[in-house]
């Protein structure tokens, strides 16, 4: 879909053939789904690929953020600049994950929901 979706203001053939593959896609998974629990910890998952954009050898960005179980935040996004090595891509993606986390902290502290606090390093 991340791919796709790049191509919105100007679809060719190709992308409505992609975009009828995926709209086949869904009705026979209806049954996949997420399922939440009790009192687990806000929790970040971050990860990075370098260089997997093949057209400007950019690389991506993927994170997801979970509370109780399952995700409230996530987000795909290619990496605005050319990382030179896979570490490069792994920091800039910890930065850009650890800004939402923050975000997402402040948020969750001020409706005054529990799980913030562990997210940074803090006791319950």
């Amino acid at each position: 879909m991340g791919v796709l979706s790049r191509f919105m203001s100007c679809p060719r053939r190709d992308h409505l053939i992609a975009g009828k593959s995926v709209l086949r896609y869904l009705p026979g998974h209806t049954h996949l789904g997420w399922l939440y629990g009790d009192n687990e910890a806000l929790q970040q998952y971050v990860d990075a690929n370098w260089a997997g954009d093949t057209d400007g050898r950019r690389s991506k960005t993927g994170f997801v953020l979970t509370l109780i179980g399952g995700p409230i935040l996530w987000k795909s996004k290619r990496q605005s600049r050319v990382a030179r090595s896979t570490a490069e891509a792994e920091c800039v993606a910890s930065a850009m994950a650890t800004k939402e986390a923050l975000w997402s902290w402040k948020m969750l502290s001020a409706l005054g929901v529990d799980g913030g606090d562990a997210l940074m390093g803090k006791d319950i």
